[in-house]
């Protein structure tokens, strides 16, 4: 559990805050926060401290204020805002060790102001740690950011809450692929022997993510994986997306390099005919808070071509599943793994003993041995046409394994179609 103490420095110019009364600024939450008076024009100081049970590895903060300010300026990461009102600082190497203790400090500097702005919350690695109560209509936020978990289902599912979305505290801007200097698209293409669109999807647990699943970048804003990774498992419910994190451009699941871009996600988009019980139509598209920013580590797969989308166009070829995965003893796998896999026809899977039916938009691949990767749901499967890689689909279900291991790779792989899907998937990420 962690625990965060806050004690914000305020400087005013004569007369200070602390002599007028009706100006003094109140903490939205005084059991994590109290302010000290002193005076400097425009500008108060935050300190934040924080301690921890658990080890964590990268940190952000996010920090929103309820009116406009010049700057926000701090001593531990990157800074970035759309608004001047919510702000979000980065620092990936940052790490708090359990039973340390960790010093964060920022200021805010406005002007022209008749009082100065006030904190209306702060999350820390995506957890609220500090939000102004919604009953309080003096302070209540004024904020035209969109989020979809402020909604209570997703495509007519329950949503399960674990944090009470009093705050739309992530802006949701308009965006769209960039394209290369003659306009021409980027996606399918690897520089530096990087497969940039892969992704692993992590959901927070109190202050610690935890890997979860893969996934595939497809356009600057949009992330497509397995429905039953964003569902908890417990309740049936889909997860509150704001406790679900993207790292794009990631080798390691343990370490950071240049190049790694961490995205909160938006907004889940659930397949409308998905089911818990059966897993069929097991696909869901989540939305990044913010584009990814194309490098040579990060950039998405095209999708399939709308004229091959009968499956004998990929029967008894290899498609290319990129995957952390899991090794015969369930441990996971750090490095990202790479692994070629044949496609085999639906009769030829359900002879080998799954319980699919022929009508079902999935199909089998794999190469029935032991020294297989068990790769993670949501890991997709490319195929390289000309010289650019296409996405066919995603590892969707496994056979389980015998002592409760986490599958049997004597077995083949079900995939998730998603050339079946395109219409689907085209009317949410037709814009990008």
């Amino acid at each position: 559990m962690i625990v965060a103490l806050c004690t914000f420095l305020v400087f005013l110019a004569a007369p200070t805050l602390a002599q007028d009364p009706k100006a003094a600024l109140v903490s939205p939450c005084p059991e994590v926060f109290t302010y000290e008076p002193k005076g400097e024009p425009y500008r108060w100081y935050g300190v934040i401290y924080l301690s921890t049970d658990t080890a964590t590895y990268g940190l952000w903060l996010n920090i929103l204020l309820d009116d406009k300010v010049d700057l926000l300026g701090n001593w531990l990461g990157e800074v970035t805002t759309n608004d001047n009102m919510n702000f979000r600082i980065d620092s990936s190497d940052t790490d708090i060790k359990p039973g340390s203790d960790t010093n964060l400090r920022f200021f805010v500097q406005y002007k022209n102001k008749k009082k100065p702005p006030r904190l209306l919350a702060i999350r820390l690695n995506g957890r609220d740690i500090c939000i102004v109560k919604p009953s309080d209509e003096s302070t209540a936020p004024k904020y035209n950011g969109e989020i979809s978990s402020d909604s209570t289902t997703v495509n007519g599912r329950p949503l399960d809450r674990t944090i009470d979305a009093a705050l739309k505290i992530l802006q949701s801007p308009k965006s769209t692929n960039p394209r290369g200097p003659n306009g021409e698209s980027l996606c399918g293409k690897v520089v530096s022997d990087h497969w940039p669109w892969q992704i692993a999807l992590y959901q927070l647990e109190i202050v610690q993510n935890k890997y979860i699943c893969g996934g595939t970048l497809v356009t600057a804003r949009h992330v497509i994986t397995a429905a039953h990774c964003i569902i908890n498992e417990s309740t049936d419910l889909v997860v509150d997306p704001r406790t679900l994190s993207v790292y794009l451009g990631k080798q390691n699941l343990w370490t950071s390099i240049d190049g790694v871009q961490v995205m909160l996600v938006t907004r889940i988009r659930l397949h409308p005919h998905y089911k818990v019980s059966t897993h069929s139509n097991n696909l869901a598209i989540l939305e990044l808070h913010e584009p990814a920013i194309y490098t040579d580590w990060v950039r998405p797969a095209c999708l399939w071509p709308k004229d091959e989308i009968d499956l004998d166009n990929v029967v008894g070829k290899k498609g290319l599943v990129l995957s952390w995965g899991f090794d015969g003893e369930d441990n996971i796998i750090n490095d990202l793994h790479q692994e070629e896999m044949p496609v085999v026809s639906h009769t030829t899977c359900m002879e080998s003993g799954l319980n699919i039916k022929p009508s079902e938009p999935v199909y089998c691949a794999g190469n029935r041995d032991e020294n297989s990767l068990c790769a993670s749901a949501g890991s997709g499967m490319v195929f390289k046409i000309g010289s650019t890689w296409h996405l066919r689909g995603f590892t969707s279900l496994a056979a389980t394994g015998f002592n409760g291991k986490r599958c049997d790779t004597s077995y083949y792989v079900i995939f998730t179609d998603l050339a079946q899907y395109l219409p689907w998937i085209n009317d949410i990420v037709f814009d990008f």
